[in-house]
């Protein structure tokens, strides 16, 4: 060791020289690249053991709706497949001005129209405010206009009732009725173009 005269050693003794400067850096890089390795494995051993969560039920309240009786067809109003609106019928299917029960009445529906599903549509809407739909049907022709009611004698009080009911849907608003004995069933609309 070299002393410059003060008891310490010049900066020439602390420099090192360039093969242990190598081998320092060798070292360091070998330590950082094994460490590094070590984190990796484990990165790797934790997510290949990591177990998928279970998922939990969703409880979903829906509300529903619970109809309140009525003497009568009631206020709540159900599309058919065609998109039209018409009332849905309630407890009762009689009328509450004629005392009337429309389920009473059988009714034979007949498509005089020629367009397929006519007299399925003014069935379905006839049997939603209590009819009692019997045959559904084409007619023997295809040439009626608008909507044509036909009822036995027996059963005339229902005329005016049924062809309130079919003018109370916008999509039936020219309705025809008359009495008739040549039908089979107590009644029989028409469905014309």
């Amino acid at each position: 060791m070299r002393e410059n005269g003060s008891g310490y050693q010049t900066f020439a003794d602390y420099t090192m020289r360039p093969e242990e400067r190598g081998s320092k850096r060798a070292f360091i890089f070998i330590v950082l690249f094994i460490l590094i390795a070590v984190l990796g494995g484990l990165f790797i051993i934790g997510a290949l053991n990591k177990k998928p969560k279970k998922s939990l039920p969703v409880v979903v309240n829906i509300p529903t709706v619970t109809p309140l009786p009525t003497s009568s067809v009631s206020a709540v109003l159900k599309p058919n497949l065609t998109g039209e609106i018409y009332p849905t019928t309630g407890l009762s299917s009689q009328d509450k001005l004629t005392n009337l029960d429309r389920s009473k009445l059988s009714v034979s529906v007949l498509n005089g129209s020629g367009e397929k599903g006519a007299a399925k549509q003014v069935s379905s809407y006839l049997e939603s405010l209590g009819y009692k739909i019997v045959k559904v049907d084409n007619a023997e022709v295809f040439s009626y206009r608008n909507l044509t009611v036909q009822v036995k004698r027996s059963k005339s009080a229902y005329a005016s009732l049924l062809k309130k009911d079919l003018q109370s849907n916008p999509a039936y608003a020219s309705v025809s009725a008359s009495v008739s004995d040549e039908i089979a069933s107590d009644a029989e609309v028409i469905v014309g173009k």
